[in-house]
């Protein structure tokens, strides 16, 4: 029996021999050590690093997104039920998006960044022969990319397209079957056969034990923090540097002086996008108590008019990936079914849980020991509490927590709106809005618990690249003082004059006398006083 027909079985639960189990991840962990020999072969061949092959890999893994478009669609729908218009606005398109960043700057991002090196502010440099400063980003070399299953097309394949253009050969481990097979399987169909020097895993945990055993150059890994701290240390083993997009309770702040309306729209579209299950989705909300009971009922009306009366009807909406998540999340329902204010209707047939919104009032008590607060809810469930008290209610609670991923602000008032910036952490905020940061040019990336490292745009070419400092000296202008002996007294007094750590304010008022002495001392004097002599007449008559 080969090993897909074995894995096959596991997976289908028919597979109950340890010994069975024991010789797959053997095997699998020979066949990922096999591929990672077949990419740093690659990769050290030097074919990756030119412009050239960056840019028709690019194109290859554009045609590769056009050409398949419906297909992962379809597989989308087959894993997550995600209609058609969310499927291709949510997952392929930001990765078509991102290819196209990457096509239209990589000549740019490839050059080296030169850096400005003022010979008053380093005076060692200058009087030892003047040179030039510049950043070099080079590829790492050997990248692994773990996706994640929620969103199986976009944070597998859009993380890969910042590696390859970064000019680095890329392993894909794809999303367990467990979860979402069909864009897993596609996935593993199609990359290798659009782009080279790209080796796709399969499988579940077994998989990701199979790829944490080789050593990379680079770990890009995107799910929750039990994983991903396994995933840092197995990285830490080799001391590979690893980026972690995680998650985390994200909150909602809802202002007195917020538009009720929009908020409720945005904010239970964000919330019900791909049923809850999205790493950045409303988690909980917080909203001032004089608005509460007009933001609730608006948040009632936004669901009746995005899903109808019978929510489990809509194409539009999406439903929970497997039984296992809807037990955990009907949990949930249940323990705060006394608080719900609309939704709470459930059918695992189905794996169907309505949009729900627990309004637990003023009762923070109840609120904070509700199953909702336990951990990230990630479903179509949302609990609200009143406060009163920015600061005390919502700023030190947040502050008092692990970092959320996101948070979001909804408020007319800058002046609430900037407090919380700036006294709150997050990953990332978004105000008067949520989900959208996605589109927007920024880094996308956690803190703390909900992650470390950033991507998107230039911010993956960065995390995929080692900006090597390079200092490019001349061969004159030597001084003695730099070399043995030391012990003479005017070389110790030139080298600390030289050296000591002068203030800017220091370094301006030297470049100010500089420039008098010259102007006065030499024949530009007699050309500038002239000029500015006039023009400082000229704006005295004109004042």
């Amino acid at each position: 029996m080969c090993i897909r027909d074995r894995y096959q079985r596991r997976v289908r639960g028919t597979c109950d021999d340890p010994m069975d189990k024991e010789d797959i991840q053997k095997q699998l962990n020979g066949q990922v050590a096999d591929q990672v020999e077949r990419l740093r072969a690659a990769f050290n061949t030097g074919m990756t690093r030119s412009y050239s092959y960056r840019i028709a890999q690019l194109q290859a893994f554009q045609l590769m997104m056009k050409d398949n478009c419906d297909r992962w669609t379809e597989a989308l729908h087959k894993d997550l039920r995600k209609n058609k218009f969310e499927s291709y606005n949510m997952e392929v398109n930001p990765v078509e998006h991102e290819i196209q960043w990457h096509l239209d700057q990589l000549a740019a991002q490839m050059e080296p960044v030169a850096l400005a090196m003022d010979p008053i502010e380093h005076p060692v440099i200058s009087m030892t022969g003047h040179g030039k400063a510049a950043l070099y980003r080079d590829p790492l070399g050997v990248c692994l990319v773990i996706g994640a299953w929620n969103y199986p097309l976009h944070l597998t394949l859009l993380p890969v397209v910042g590696a390859i253009a970064a000019g680095n050969t890329v392993c894909i481990k794809t999303p367990s079957p467990k979860y979402s097979p069909a864009t897993a399987s596609l996935i593993a169909e199609l990359a290798p056969k659009y782009l080279e020097n790209v080796e796709v895993v399969e499988g579940g945990a077994e998989g990701t034990t199979a790829v944490l055993q080789p050593r990379f150059d680079h770990i890009f890994f995107t799910g929750g923090s039990f994983v991903g701290k396994l995933v840092a240390e197995a990285a830490a083993r080799h001391l590979t540097p690893t980026v972690l997009e995680l998650g985390g309770k994200s909150p909602v702040i809802v202002d007195r002086s917020a538009s009720l309306s929009v908020t409720a729209k945005r904010l239970m579209w964000g919330k019900m996008t791909n049923a809850g299950q999205t790493c950045v989705a409303a988690d909980h909300v917080y909203v001032h108590a004089d608005v509460a009971d007009q933001f609730v009922q608006a948040c009632e009306q936004a669901v009746r008019e995005f899903y109808g009366d019978s929510p489990q009807d809509s194409q539009d909406l999406a439903r929970i990936i497997n039984g296992r998540a809807w037990d955990k999340l009907s949990q949930v329902v249940e323990d705060g079914r006394g608080f719900i204010a609309f939704g709470g209707d459930m059918d695992k047939s189905d794996l169907y849980i309505a949009p729900t919104l627990m309004n637990f009032g003023g009762n923070v008590k109840a609120f904070e020991a509700s199953l909702a607060m336990k951990d990230e809810i990630f479903g179509p469930i949302l609990p609200v509490v009143q406060y009163t008290d920015l600061e005390k209610d919502v700023i030190s609670k947040i502050s008092s927590q692990e970092k959320p991923l996101a948070m979001y602000i909804f408020t007319n008032d800058f002046s609430v709106s900037e407090k919380l910036l700036r006294e709150t952490t997050a990953g990332h905020c978004v105000v008067n809005d949520i989900l959208l940061q996605f589109c927007a040019p920024l880094p996308f990336g956690g803190i703390g618990n909900s992650g470390m490292g950033s991507y998107h745009r230039e911010w993956s070419y960065k995390t995929f690249t080692h900006e090597k400092g390079v200092l490019k000296r001349h061969v004159y202008g030597e001084i003695p003082a730099r070399f043995p002996p030391y012990n003479v007294k005017w070389k110790n007094f030139l080298v600390s004059a030289l050296t000591y750590p002068f203030s800017h304010r220091v370094v301006r008022l030297v470049k100010l006398v500089l420039l008098f002495v010259f102007l006065k001392y030499t024949p530009a004097y007699s050309v500038l006083a002239p000029i500015a002599k006039s023009l400082l007449l000229s704006a005295a008559s004109f004042l």
